[in-house]
C-alpha cells in the first residue's frame, strides 16, 4: 500500500512538474545506475572498500553527466519509446517484430525528440505520471498490488482507466506547457 501511495504522489509530480524536474530525475537515475555499476566494478577489483569507492565515484560521475547531458538523455528515451511503440504496433497486427524496423523507429523517435525536446519531455512526463497516478488509484480501488498493476499491459486495462489516463495526460501536459511558456516569458523579460 505504501508503494501504491508513493506511486500516486510521484506520478502527480511527474504529471505537473515533469519538465522542471526532468534533469533532477535523470541525475538521480544516473547516480543510482552509476552506484550499482561502480559497486560491481569495485567488487571486481577487490573486496573491502573498493565496491563502496567504486559506487561513490561512478555514481557521482554518472549523476553529473546525466544532469549535464539531459538533452542526450531525452533523445535516447525518445528513440527507445519509438522503437517500443513500433514493435508493439507490429505485434498488435500479428506481425513478427523485425530488428531493423525497431532501429528505424528508434532513429525517427530520436530525431523527433531532439527537434521537439521541450514538448517531448512535457508529453512524456505527463503520460508517465498519469499512468502512475491512475494505475495507483486503480490498484487502491481494486485492492491489488501496484507493482502487479504496473506490470500489466496498458491495453488490458478497462476502457475507463485508459480514458482517465488520457484525460489526465492532456490536462497535465497543458498545465506544463503553460508553466514552460510562463518561464520563457519571464526569461525574455529579464534579458531586456
Amino acid at each position: 500500500m505504501v508503494i501504491t501511495i508513493l506511486a500516486v504522489v510521484i506520478g502527480l509530480l511527474m504529471c505537473f512538474f515533469g519538465y522542471k524536474l526532468f534533469r533532477v530525475w535523470l541525475a538521480v537515475a544516473g547516480l543510482i545506475l552509476g552506484a550499482l555499476l561502480g559497486h560491481y566494478l569495485g567488487g571486481l577489483i577487490g573486496g573491502g572498500s573498493w565496491p563502496i569507492i567504486g559506487a561513490i565515484v561512478i555514481g557521482v560521475l554518472l549523476a553529473i553527466l546525466a544532469y549535464a547531458l539531459y538533452k542526450l538523455g531525452a533523445i535516447l528515451v525518445g528513440a527507445l519509446l519509438a522503437a517500443m511503440l513500433l514493435v508493439t504496433t507490429l505485434s498488435v497486427f500479428g506481425m513478427e517484430p523485425i530488428w531493423w524496423a525497431a532501429l528505424i523507429g528508434a532513429i525517427i523517435g530520436g530525431i523527433v525528440a531532439g527537434i521537439f525536446i521541450k514538448e517531448f519531455i512535457i508529453i512524456g512526463s505527463s503520460f508517465q505520471g498519469s499512468y502512475m497516478v491512475i494505475g495507483g488509484l486503480y490498484a487502491l480501488i481494486a485492492n491489488t498490488n501496484y507493482l502487479e498493476t504496473r506490470n500489466q499491459d496498458l491495453l488490458s486495462f478497462p476502457w475507463y482507466v485508459l480514458l482517465a489516463i488520457l484525460v489526465l495526460t492532456v490536462v497535465a501536459a497543458a498545465a506544463q506547457m503553460k508553466y514552460a511558456k510562463d518561464d520563457n516569458s519571464d526569461l525574455a523579460r529579464k534579458k531586456k
